[in-house]
């Protein structure tokens, strides 16, 4: 069973796989890239070998760096530091060991067919944990089509590694153009916004690359071909439509990737992990080919993994005894249910309800008054929670202010919100709620969200919600 707690890279991750990428893009410059164009040959018998032998210098120390890296990974998270459940932690420990293992065999000799298709068969359910963790988890469902659509090429090679698939077309011709079809998929899914990172440089770095690729195409095809061959692992297409369609591919790649690495730091480890997985490819006959691609779907779980470790029963029982107390309450009730815990703590200021289910917060919920069970006149949803409560029956209004509008999508009804959004209100939500709010005036108010405010944070929150309550004439 595969939890919905992230996977991770080490603490240290984002600087190591930083080093990781950039040693990978060397090797790849060195190793593929220059062996594959045609001025190599035109250098002298000592420029050739030192071209070579930085390659392999190169490939050598990529292999060794990759290797340490996913093996501290494992190591957090087989010491449970990494916040799994116990089953989970073993199915990686195990297959990301195994897999470990036969590449370092690999590396030094030439593994037998069947071990090879081992290998690939390990890649395959290594990346397969990793994306069902992911898909299990409350992250964004963008974020879940993207890891999905990375697994279906690598589902593909395997079965035409076994000798699965259909008699007309070649299964390993399906792999390369489902990852040329998956690519745009996963650029989209993964692509920050405009104000998460700068998109006019990913823009440019994309548009450079791929045009460079497409005059490369149109004069030299057998040049293209090669590079194809030694970068992917794919073999370039004949048909101009299947071109077009790889060249497609590589500019939507290009441009997320390098737009997740102007952005913030877990859009750098979403960005490093693309990079890993492009440098990859199809191919497990190179062993750091393997490995790279392993750590490049660790890195995509756990930027999009939740920070916070799992919270336990005592944990849970801790945060409600917490939560009472700063509402100066001391009546709790939890009610039990099937992998799910509910608990309600009830006070003169409000009441509040938490849910656990999974091993971690499921929902907290704050009302005021007395809401009803209808659309509400003012809903007020930050961009990530819009789907935590109804809106309300009302097309979507904009204040005015830019910060604001950008990050809360608001339903007004009555014009309730004219009277409560003023600018220093607006600052407050701003800085104090990250879920959903809906207003009934004269009647109720609840605020839903993923997340707990805890100590002065709670305080400051619940400060917020009775002032907006008292505008709205609401008897608390």
């Amino acid at each position: 069973m595969v939890d919905s707690a992230p996977t991770a890279a080490p603490r240290s991750g984002p600087s190591l796989i930083f080093f990781v990428a950039l040693l990978g893009l060397l090797e790849l410059l060195l190793n593929r890239v220059l062996g594959a164009l045609p001025f190599i040959d035109l250098l002298p018998r000592h420029g050739r070998e030192l071209v070579l032998l930085a390659g392999r210098f190169a490939h050598e120390w990529a292999f060794a760096l990759t290797a340490i890296v996913l093996g501290l990974a494992l190591g957090r998270i087989a010491t449970g530091r990494a916040g799994l459940l116990i089953a989970t932690r073993v199915s990686l420990v195990l297959v990301g060991s195994v897999e470990l293992t036969l590449a370092f065999i690999e590396h030094v000799d030439s593994l037998p067919g069947r071990l090879l298709i081992d290998q690939q068969l390990g890649q395959f359910s290594f990346a397969l944990l990793t994306v069902l963790v992911v898909f299990l988890r409350p992250c964004k469902w963008r974020h879940k089509l993207g890891a999905v659509a990375l697994l279906v090429p690598i589902a593909l090679s395997l079965g035409a590694a076994v000798g699965l698939g259909p008699s007309g077309i070649p299964l390993r011709t399906l792999a390369e153009i489902s990852a040329a079809v998956a690519a745009p998929i996963c650029a989209a899914c993964f692509l920050p916004t405009a104000r998460e990172a700068h998109l006019r440089i990913g823009a440019f770095v994309a548009l450079f690359l791929t045009v460079a690729m497409l005059l490369l195409l149109r004069e030299d095809w057998a040049t293209t071909s090669r590079l194809s061959a030694r970068v992917f692992a794919m073999d370039l297409p004949v048909t101009p439509w299947q071109s077009r369609l790889y060249l497609v591919a590589l500019g939507a790649m290009l441009f997320t990737t390098v737009s997740l690495f102007t952005g913030p730091a877990r859009s750098r480890l979403t960005g490093s992990g693309l990079l890993l997985i492009l440098l990859g490819g199809l191919s497990v006959a190179d062993p750091y080919h393997a490995l790279v691609c392993l750590l490049g779907f660790l890195c995509v779980a756990d930027a999009v993994g939740e920070t916070e470790p799992l919270l336990t029963i005592a944990d849970f029982k801790a945060l409600c005894a917490e939560l009472g107390s700063a509402l100066g309450s001391d009546k709790l009730e939890v009610h039990q249910r099937p992998f799910t815990q509910v608990a309600k703590i009830h006070s003169a200021q409000a009441t509040l309800f938490v849910v656990r289910r999974n091993h971690r917060l499921h929902r907290f919920e704050i009302l005021l008054g007395d809401p009803p069970l209808r659309h509400p006149s003012l809903s007020i949803a930050h961009q990530d929670s819009t789907r935590l409560g109804p809106s309300a029956d009302a097309p979507s209004v904009r204040i005015g202010d830019p910060d604001f509008d950008a990050q809360f999508v608001i339903h007004d009804r009555r014009g309730t919100g004219s009277a409560l959004l003023d600018e220093a209100t607006r600052q407050q939500i701003a800085a104090n709620l990250r879920g959903w709010l809906g207003i009934w005036p004269q009647r109720g108010l609840r605020y839903t969200a993923h997340e707990v405010s805890r100590g002065p944070a709670l305080l400051a929150q619940l400060a917020l919600l009775r002032r907006m309550a008292e505008k709205s004439e609401i008897v608390v």
